[in-house]
């Protein structure tokens, strides 16, 4: 499994850093972890095959941490060469649903209707929702708002982890690192030292 950390900013414009954002991929699996403003861009700064993605996981409702997702599906519609036929997965805590659908009518009916297969799901604390035959994603809540959650991505036939918690920050209501592969939160922002630059763990 493979993480990079694309964007560690916040709302606060910056000339380095860009808004939350992290790459996270298995296999087929290509995961963005929160989409905020300047992910497209970094992404292919760092030659990371964004046409690829299949999941984006929305920690909570913060634009700086959702705000680059109707720019990624707009990318995905048009500028993907051949055209996608993929479906694309969005899932979040509860409301995400509804965010979205809200944001269709000023966008356009392309938003929900790319031109590929689209879903976008709300996902319930402690849940677990499979990504793939060996992945699952399973959410924990934290105290920033109502909302807020620290995603996790669990292959089940793993005995210890090959990651350590992303980052940001960990969130205190998780399960002990020993049963995860990855367990991440963008709730944070990381320290102003720390370069927007590529982070990698592909020990497994």
């Amino acid at each position: 499994m493979e993480l990079v950390t694309v964007g560690t900013g916040t709302v606060a414009p910056s000339a380095t850093r860009t808004a939350a954002c992290h790459w996270v991929s298995r296999g087929r699996l290509k995961i963005l972890l929160d989409c905020g403003a300047g992910a497209l861009h970094r992404l292919a700064e760092f030659g990371l095959p964004w046409h690829e993605i299949t999941h984006v996981v929305l920690s909570h409702f913060h634009p700086d941490h959702w705000g680059e997702l109707p720019m990624l599906v707009y990318a995905l519609k048009y500028t993907t060469v051949p055209a996608r036929h993929e479906p694309l997965v969005i899932l979040g805590p509860p409301g995400v649903v509804r965010l979205v659908k809200a944001l269709a009518p000023g966008y356009g009916p392309w938003l929900l209707d790319p031109g590929f297969p689209i879903g976008i799901l709300d996902v319930r604390d402690g849940e677990p929702f499979p990504l793939d035959a060996e992945v699952n994603l399973e959410t924990f809540p934290v105290p920033h708002t109502p909302e807020s959650v620290a995603p996790a991505t669990r292959v089940p036939r793993a005995s210890s982890p090959s990651g350590r918690p992303g980052p940001t920050c960990c969130s205190p209501s998780a399960p002990s690192p020993k049963r995860w592969r990855w367990t991440f939160i963008s709730r944070r922002s990381a320290p102003a030292i720390w370069p927007a630059k590529r982070r990698r763990d592909a020990s497994s």
